[in-house]
């Protein structure tokens, strides 16, 4: 250990230091606590100039010192020395830098006609921090397209500054710099970009700056579908639909047309009924397929419908659909089910895993009056 507190030295008093058999949270004796049990040898002092001093306790130095809370040995030691008068023979002085004019100081130690020269470098700036935000596209609204975050730090004369004094951030997200991002990556709205260095003295300088993006979202798309069609020849029919898009910033969009698939009730879609005491159970092999006739009553939409009931389960209804050929993993999926049910009860719409091992709850509605409501799925 080394003392390095000059306070604790003062000539013509005494050094007195301790040694505590604490535990691994507290340095001194915890009588709640199992207390550490180690053993200390060899208590000396070494002075600067090599001297050294043993305790008036432990004056032996090659003996053993138990430590610890059991029976024989110390839960603490004291060891006193006394340093003689002619090892203060130091000299120090207390420098406040901070004080100090920055750049190259000579500090000189002279003893008889022996002198020593020692130069200090004194550095109390912070680094210059400039930043710059640049787009392809800057208007009165905001930034637009791609976005360049840059960093210049000059430390001048200074102590320099490590790669690891520079901290830049995004919204209070860490960055290296330059950074580049666009308005496709980042929200409309205000950005904070920021960035702090701190030079080898340890002197700091944080620079903000704030910079408004656009929304790059297409603003409407209005849809329109021609009231009438035309036959063809081969008995084809085909109408025209058109769509109009706007863009905020006023770039260039692409419209693309999705071709969906409706898929009808007995055709594309099988249906059965029933009732289970579970209703995460998979089993369903108790249910009863729909006529033709209860089919069309429940694709119909002139409120007649088909009920589903249980006296001692639950009941349910299985909708089994046979996926189209060519569908992919980008397609959209949209299910929607309207009905009703008695009041008071929860109706839940839950969609298989493609394995069959269980289900996944997608909608769910409590009915609190008995009147028509919907359930519904978008996947997307």
């Amino acid at each position: 250990m080394c003392i390095r507190d000059r306070s604790y030295v003062q000539q013509g008093n005494t050094l007195t230091l301790s040694v505590w058999a604490g535990t691994k949270a507290y340095p001194q004796i915890d009588e709640n606590e199992n207390n550490d049990d180690f053993l200390v040898k060899s208590l000396r002092l070494v002075l600067p100039d090599g001297r050294t001093l043993y305790s008036s306790e432990w004056s032996t130095s090659s003996d053993w010192i138990s430590m610890g809370d059991s029976t024989g040995k110390n839960d603490f030691i004291t060891a006193t020395f006394t340093i003689p008068d002619d090892a203060f023979s130091a000299s120090a002085y207390a420098w406040d830098t901070t004080a100090t004019e920055d750049g190259e100081h000579t500090v000189s130690a002279t003893s008889g006609d022996d002198q020593l020269d020692v130069t200090v470098s004194v550095d109390n700036t912070a680094p210059e921090v400039s930043l710059d935000v640049s787009s392809e596209n800057d208007t009165e609204l905001g930034m637009h397209g791609d976005i360049t975050l840059t960093a210049s730090i000059d430390d001048g004369s200074g102590s320099g500054v490590p790669d690891s004094g520079v901290v830049a951030e995004l919204d209070g997200v860490s960055i290296d710099v330059p950074y580049v991002t666009s308005t496709v990556d980042l929200a409309a709205g205000q950005h904070t970009f920021s960035v702090t260095a701190t030079d080898a003295a340890g002197n700091i300088q944080t620079v903000t700056q704030t910079f408004t993006t656009v929304d790059e979202e297409p603003d409407s798309i209005d849809v329109s579908v021609a009231s009438t069609g035309e036959i063809g020849d081969d008995g084809t029919g085909s109408v025209t639909v058109s769509a109009t898009a706007t863009d905020p910033t006023g770039d260039d969009l692409t419209v693309q047309f999705n071709e969906g698939t409706s898929l009808e009730l007995g055709t594309d879609v099988s249906v059965s009924s029933g009732e289970v005491n579970d209703a995460l159970s998979t089993d369903r092999s108790e249910g009863v397929s729909l006529t033709t006739e209860e089919l069309a009553d429940l694709g119909s939409t002139d409120g007649i419908g088909y009920t589903t009931t249980g006296s001692d389960a639950l009941p349910y209804q299985l909708f089994t659909v046979t996926v189209p050929e060519g569908t992919s993993d980008e397609d959209q999926v949209r299910v929607t089910w309207e009905g009703t049910s008695n009041a008071n009860a929860q109706v839940t719409l839950y969609a298989q895993l493609a394995d069959g091992s269980g289900w996944t709850q997608v909608d769910r509605q409590y009915n609190e009056d008995g009147t028509s409501f919907t359930l519904s799925l978008i996947h997307i």
